[in-house]
């Protein structure tokens, strides 16, 4: 068993609410007096914090902020007169802190990561970087005390989350002018650190750069709540009401180790559709047609049956796998290139081997080789298809050969062929 630290971001994350979330589960000494005390070793000047009780939709959780002379506590986020550092400038603050060597190494990690992805979206060099809603204050503090309260709780080691939830396509100012919400560099963030996002459709900004950054930088693995023996539960609250509670969870507990094993940032286990209708008033050349707009809209895989309908009418079962970011468009595909008039879409979970490629040498060339693994147990190796065919191609041999080729090869190497 692994004890660990799940955070339920299905109302996006920020630095704020993670805070609010850690000093919600009142572990031993985890409070705000230590969390103060603490943060006083930064050094920082001109600010206060706000910790209270509040509510969400009925749910209790803390709700953290930080209140600096810059700007009032309800638009301190976004004003245009907050004073920012770049990324060397915060180094500084963080070294020159009393704080331990790890969470100055970590935090100081954590605004890297963001310093590159917003490099990355803007196209300057890091330390051209002026951060969005980073440079100032508060986000020092929502950063480097989101560190010293899992360093406290032992949990700097043992973070996972839940996918998370964006919100949907807005717009608001920063201080590199009008951006996109979810922001460029949340995306970056999450793309970098293989965390799977979604969008539950509320206008407006639920995952912040800032706790994107948090998250991605420290998170283990991302995937769906575990099988896990809770222990303790913290709810951080947002400063926004909206109609769903505005809470970030935080879960102590133990799972099974194998259950993280195959959560990871490569996970072996995700969320797929199938998406299926039956046809039976089409020509069938144009399945060819369709197949293949569905492959270039990211369909995972396309297949036929033979099926018959009522009034014995021989018919054809389309079906379609795909992951949920695409439903729209291969439903828009099938409607525009189909005679149907409606399509079923279920929801299953899919686990795959986690997968690595060797190549071996044959006298045709080189030739990958697929290697499958189950929590991280050897199961099956493969040719890859695309380079036998491509070998069997140039030099005139059968398929089947090349094939049988690469295997052999493989076994010589490694003497276990599955």
């Amino acid at each position: 068993m692994s004890r660990i630290i799940y955070f339920d971001c299905f109302s996006g994350i920020s630095g704020n609410m993670l805070i609010g979330s850690l000093l919600d589960l009142r572990i031993n000494d985890v409070d705000s007096t230590f969390l103060k005390a603490e943060l006083k070793k930064l050094n920082l000047k001109d600010y206060e914090l706000i910790i209270k009780k509040t509510e969400k939709h009925s749910i209790a959780g803390t709700y953290f902020d930080v209140h600096t002379h810059e700007s009032d506590s309800h638009s301190h986020k976004h004003s245009d007169h907050i004073h920012t550092r770049n990324l060397s400038e915060i180094s500084k603050i963080i070294d020159k802190s009393k704080l331990s060597k790890k969470i100055k190494s970590i935090a100081k990690k954590i605004f890297l990561n963001l310093a590159r992805a917003e490099a990355k979206v803007h196209n300057i060099s890091i330390d051209k970087i002026h951060f969005h809603e980073v440079g100032a204050i508060d986000a020092i503090i929502d950063i480097t005390g989101s560190v010293i309260l899992l360093h406290k709780l032992d949990m700097l080691e043992n973070v996972y989350c839940s996918p998370l939830n964006l919100g949907q396509l807005s717009f608001s100012k920063s201080m590199q002018g009008i951006v996109p919400t979810p922001g460029p560099a949340t995306l970056e963030l999450a793309k970098n650190a293989g965390i799977e996002v979604f969008s539950s459709g509320i206008r407006t900004e639920l995952t912040t750069p800032t706790g994107a950054a948090i998250i991605s930088t420290l998170s283990k693995g991302c995937f769906t709540l575990p099988y896990i023996n809770v222990e303790k539960i913290g709810y951080g609250a947002g400063t926004k009401n909206l109609e769903i509670p505005n809470l970030l969870r935080a879960i102590i507990g133990n799972v099974e180790s194998a259950q993280l094993t195959k959560s990871n940032k490569h996970n072996t286990e995700d969320a797929i559709f199938l998406i299926e209708t039956n046809i039976d008033d089409m020509n069938p050349q144009l399945y060819d047609y369709l197949i293949k707009k569905l492959f270039e809209n990211n369909a995972l895989d396309v297949y036929l049956q033979n099926i018959v309908m009522k009034k014995h009418r021989p018919a054809q079962k389309l079906s379609v796998i795909a992951h949920k970011n695409n439903l729209d468009k291969i439903v828009k595909t099938i409607f525009s290139g189909s005679t149907t008039f409606g399509i079923r879409i279920a929801e299953y979970s899919r686990i795959m081997l986690d997968r690595k490629f060797i190549a071996v040498k044959t006298k045709f060339g080189k030739i990958r080789i697929k290697l499958g693994y189950f929590n991280g147990e050897f199961q099956a190796a493969t040719p890859e298809y695309e380079d036998c065919k491509s070998a069997a191609t140039k030099h005139k041999v059968p398929l089947k050969s090349m094939i049988e080729i690469a295997k052999a090869q493989y076994l010589k190497q490694t003497g276990d062929l599955r």
